[in-house]
């Protein structure tokens, strides 16, 4: 783990920290083959589930400027388990992070824009944090008889994400939202 990626992970709050208990090192060949993954072993050490979540670190082979994780979470608005990939900058010049929410479409679900873009290599360039969460098949709208999916987008994610990851600006014109 790089001093970078070590840094994210004490920022975490508590008791999600305390998920944490060792990382388990294995290659892995990915899509494209250049991936190393670094995957966490958790048990649930706290009572309360939603403050709970299970993080995958994954990092490219030579280069330490992104981290990929991923996120298991327990969504309120939805009250469900949820997923969501994040990519975060490993190294900020100065103050946080400008933050995209990229919203997969119908036939997708949160992995797809790591799997088939670049999205990685463009965020880097910018210095941009992603997030990627999983949206079901609920068109990001609230259903009378479904998921509260825009509650869960617009309100519970940021703030979910922030608490997460402090590094992420809370500021309105640092955060973005796009999909396809």
């Amino acid at each position: 783990i790089t001093a970078p990626t070590a840094l994210y992970l004490s920022m975490l709050p508590p008791p999600v920290l305390v998920l944490i208990q060792q990382f388990q090192y294995s290659t892995k060949v990915r899509p494209m083959g250049r991936y190393q993954n670094i995957r966490t072993k958790s048990r649930q050490l706290c009572h309360d589930r939603r403050e709970c979540a299970i993080i995958e670190h994954t990092q490219r082979k030579g280069e330490d400027d992104m981290a990929h994780l991923v996120v298991d979470y327990y969504a309120d608005a939805l009250g469900v388990q949820t997923r969501m990939h994040v990519l975060l900058p490993e190294c900020l010049t100065e103050g946080k992070a400008k933050t995209l929410y990229l919203l997969h479409g119908m036939s997708d679900d949160e992995g797809t824009w790591m799997r088939r873009t670049s999205i990685e290599r463009y965020a880097e360039e910018k210095g941009l944090a992603v997030v990627m969460p999983d949206g079901g098949l609920g068109w990001y709208t609230d259903m009378y008889r479904g998921l509260a999916w825009f509650k869960f987008i617009s309100g519970e994610l940021p703030a979910l994400c922030r608490r997460f990851f402090p590094i992420l600006s809370d500021k309105r014109e640092d955060t973005y939202i796009g999909g396809n």
